[in-house]
């Protein structure tokens, strides 16, 4: 079994986790003080070069940083993973353009090196290989694939202890959540649970700080993986921007009584006070929020009642719903009943949402309370690094090769993945599907002598999102109906036909090799090497 934890680093807190023994749960490696929710995750970028970056900044820092970081909250980044799409942090007054990847690495960084102390404690030795999770929503995104890469180039450019990090694995969240659920139920079965024991298939709702995900998953007999069917997500749909709304409503009730806040530090009080009003609405119906003016020191007294808090974010709520229906509906009309849906995040204990699902889903399926939303993610993730093979050479840094699929869950291609082609006496190229949506992974498909279309100077494109049926083509589709190309390059020493063999791995890494007649093979692919770029781009 490997020793490797799974991480959740979440849009506003992190958990670390690791399974010593497969037949116990995940243990989890943060102190006792944060236990509930996890590390937060908000940093301080320090002006005006950018460094040091400070995370977890109310633990880590003495009085004055603390305080000169209340004061500047211009230069403070929250909910980081959802501005992993774009390649700078709009921060101002820095001399430098700062990659958000930075920032990213630097949670994950301090995140390892609070988990390695809580080890120390218990003297067991440090851990630095790590599953790495990410919204589903990521799905969302065009280059998507880039993106993930780049995410874990970030971590394993980050050095602790005279340790490089390494990512051994990468898991969508809501199916690291399923995963630690189906563990749970299969392990320790209720006396009145009547779910069926032959096949358990669950659908994860996971509603953070910064997306909305859901993936089906499945848990067949003891001893087989478990199978990722599919996930999606909303990558503009999270915790906070319920909370953004909320703020609105304060700001408006303020207007109405003749005061604006007059800086960012003020404004970032109203927000700390409008998080607070919302946990509160989960139990109360009405809430009082007193904000101090800063003109004159005396205070204002709002009001927002759990009605009102429903009535402005519904549409967001209803946006995961539908999202969720989508999910069902594919699953059902692919054979597959689902059992339960299983609730996560933080967001997720809203009491809005259980009821949403519960009146609006059709066909209705049992919906559980939240299941353990600050740690499921961490949880499932440590179980599937459980199930990794070790490395080869465990010692020192080292190409990680391709992506090592788990023994603890099957995941499946969610699109149709294939390359394009070009027939003799045809102007126009099309697309070969070598993959179809739903095969496990890994999963290769193979063309015998296929012919490049650049003649010495070869590239291939890669097709993802293509269409797995052409009743015109049987398997041959043209190339307008597919999107999302990726482009391999390939020094090809003369024109003439190859054996194309194209692998896609776990991590949705492409690898083609082009084999010539006398067995002399090139190769191309879209994983990036360990430990470069990524951080400062």
């Amino acid at each position: 079994m490997i020793d490797a934890y799974g991480s959740d680093i979440g849009n506003a807190y992190a958990f670390l986790s690791v399974v010593t023994q497969e037949e116990l749960d995940a243990l989890p490696m943060i102190p006792v003080q944060i236990d509930r929710l996890g590390m937060p995750t908000i940093a301080y970028v320090t002006p005006p070069e950018g460094s040091p970056i400070y995370v977890n900044f109310a633990a880590n820092c003495d009085f004055r940083t603390r305080s000169r970081i209340k004061h500047d909250p211009g230069h403070i980044v929250r909910a980081i993973k959802t501005q992993l799409h774009g390649n700078k942090l709009p921060l101002k007054a820095l001399n430098t353009e700062l990659s958000p990847y930075r920032v990213y690495a630097e949670v994950a960084k301090e995140l390892v090196r609070v988990g390695n102390e809580c080890r120390k404690e218990e003297g067991l030795p440090p851990i630095y290989r790590l599953v790495l999770t990410y919204p589903a929503a990521f799905s969302k995104y065009p280059d998507e694939l880039q993106l993930l890469n780049r995410m874990q180039q970030a971590v394993e450019s980050v050095e602790l202890d005279g340790h490089h990090l390494e990512v051994v694995g990468r898991l969508p969240e809501p199916a690291a959540v399923a995963i630690d659920y189906l563990y749970r139920v299969r392990s320790v079965p209720s006396q009145n649970d009547q779910l069926p024991q032959d096949s358990l298939t669950v659908l994860v709702y996971d509603l953070g700080h910064g997306t909305f995900d859901v993936a089906a998953v499945t848990a067949r007999s003891k001893g087989e993986p478990y199978q990722v069917w599919d996930s999606d997500g909303l990558p503009d749909v999270g915790g906070k921007d319920f909370d953004s709304l909320l703020v609105q409503e304060l700001l408006s009730q303020m207007e109405k009584l003749g005061y604006r806040p007059s800086n960012d530090a003020e404004r970032e009080e109203l927000l700390e006070e409008a998080i607070r009003a919302k946990h509160e609405l989960s139990e109360e119906d009405e809430v009082s929020v007193q904000h101090q003016k800063r003109t004159d020191g005396s205070y204002l007294e709002l009001t927002i009642t759990r009605e009102r808090f429903e009535e402005i974010t519904r549409q967001l709520l209803m946006e995961t719903v539908e999202l969720t229906q989508q999910m069902l509906t594919a699953q059902l009309q692919q054979g597959r009943q689902i059992d339960r849906i299983v609730l996560s995040g933080g967001a997720s204990q809203m009491p809005m949402v259980l009821e949403a699902l519960k009146t609006s889903l059709n066909p209705k399926v049992e919906v559980l309370p939240p299941y353990r939303p600050a740690r499921a993610v961490s949880f499932g993730a440590a179980r599937y690094a459980a199930g990794l093979p070790e490395p080869e050479d465990s010692g020192g840094r080292k190409d990680p090769g391709p992506a090592r699929p788990s023994r603890v869950a099957q995941l499946r291609a969610k699109r149709g993945y294939g390359v394009e082609v070009l027939q003799e006496g045809e102007l126009e190229s099309r697309v070969q599907v070598l993959i179809k949506a739903g095969e496990p992974l890994p999963a290769i498909g193979r063309i015998e002598n296929y012919r490049p279309s650049a003649g010495v100077a070869g590239h291939i494109d890669c097709v993802i999102d293509c269409p797995d049926v052409s009743a015109e083509a049987g398997d041959l589709l043209f190339k307008s109906v597919c999107h999302n190309f990726i482009l391999l390059h390939f020094d090809l020493p003369q024109q003439g036909t190859y054996d194309l063999d194209f692998t896609l791995d776990p991590n949705y890494n492409i690898t083609v090799t082009l084999t010539d007649s006398d067995g002399v093979a090139h190769t191309a692919g879209t994983a990036a090497p360990a430990g470069e770029g990524g951080t400062d781009e």
